[in-house]
């Protein structure tokens, strides 16, 4: 593998508010291996099973406690400090009593399946029927903390990054997202990061298997974000295709990242003529200030010049401790096409 020091990042833009962008640097490592210690160049023969694929760092076991222990946070307080979660209990609470014959509002709504935002909802419900719906979120939230630090960990090993690199995952939990409580975006954000991961996975060793598996995943981002599925399949699939040797095969390559297509733009669609609030005007909202805002949201840090300075450095140390600028093209598409995105794409699009 190239030296690298890749950049992938994700962001999220709700209510017309910046959202939050995820980071994680793919630092220099050493060739990957196979289980029989031989080396395995970049481009690896398909006779190599991206099972074979040795991971590098493991993750250390203080890390797994603290992880563990960053979910504590959401039980100090009877109500966790997200904006909009009371709207989520309430949409929740609301689909679990639609079939309640006592219920008097049941004809005042109407269930919407079809909805990338059905996984999360879904979660909760089931935890609700066991426990009362603030003890649900909170199992919920606190499942994707943990979740999160320790997907970020196994991408971060996948990439053959250092295993000291773990513990700045522990800056971004507690960002913009978990902030204003941006619920199916904060339970997506492990999943992303495994999707990621089997993307990386997917790129060094084609396998059809693996490609259709990836196809698969894809389709359940869409239930679970929209955004995050949109988003990541189209920079992750230039990135694959970037990688590949000839057309053919990138063609073959982007297949996988393309097969949610078709169901987002059914959605689109019936969004658009079915969603007034969805053909509200594009707004821009292009300022310097979201240059600030870039390094800071991440962690949830107010956009001053203050924490711009701490936001960067949190930026810089994975170059301070080995990583090192990749020279390879396609390792730069997704840190190019991140960048076009949150300082001059529209920042209010679908009434989102």
């Amino acid at each position: 593998m190239d030296a690298a020091a890749q950049v992938i990042i994700l962001r999220n833009e709700l209510d017309g508010d910046v959202g939050m962008h995820i980071v994680y640097w793919f630092p220099h490592s050493e060739p990957l291996q196979d289980l029989n210690g031989m080396s395995i160049t970049s481009n690896p023969s398909p006779e190599y099973s991206y099972k074979s694929l040795r991971l590098a760092g493991e993750t250390s076991s203080a890390f797994f406690i603290v992880s563990v222990l960053a979910a504590v946070p959401v039980w100090l307080s009877m109500f966790p400090p997200m904006v909009d979660l009371p709207q989520h209990a309430a949409q929740v609470m609301t689909f679990s009593r639609m079939w309640d014959p006592t219920y008097p509002f049941a004809t005042l709504y109407e269930i919407n399946w079809f909805t990338p935002y059905l996984f999360g909802y879904v979660l909760v419900w089931l935890f609700a029927q066991f426990f009362p719906i603030i003890v649900a979120i909170k199992i919920v939230v606190s499942a994707a903390v943990i979740g999160f630090l320790l997907a970020g960990s196994w991408l971060r090993r996948t990439a053959g990054g250092r295993k000291e690199w773990d513990w700045l995952l522990l800056s971004i939990p507690y960002g913009f997202v978990f902030e204003w409580g941006f619920l199916n975006f904060f339970l997506g954000a492990p999943l992303v990061l495994l999707f990621v991961r089997e993307a990386l996975l997917l790129g060094r060793a084609p396998d059809r298997r693996h490609a259709l598996r990836l196809a698969v995943f894809a389709h359940v981002l869409f239930f679970v974000h929209v955004l995050l599925a949109v988003f990541f399949c189209f920079v992750l699939g230039l990135r694959s295709a970037a990688l590949a040797p000839d057309f053919r095969q990138a063609f073959k390559r982007i297949l996988p990242f393309t097969a949610p297509v078709p169901i987002t733009l059914l959605w689109a669609i019936i969004t658009l003529f079915g969603e007034p609030q969805a053909n509200d005007a594009v707004g821009w909202d292009w300022n310097p200030g979201r240059l600030v805002e870039f390094f800071c949201l991440p962690f949830g840090l107010a956009p001053t010049i203050a924490n711009l300075l701490a936001g960067g450095a949190l930026f810089t140390i994975p170059f301070l401790t080995g990583g090192l600028p990749s020279k390879r093209v396609a390792d730069w598409v997704p840190f190019v096409l991140v960048s076009i995105l949150l300082l001059f794409l529209p920042s209010h699009v679908f009434g989102n």
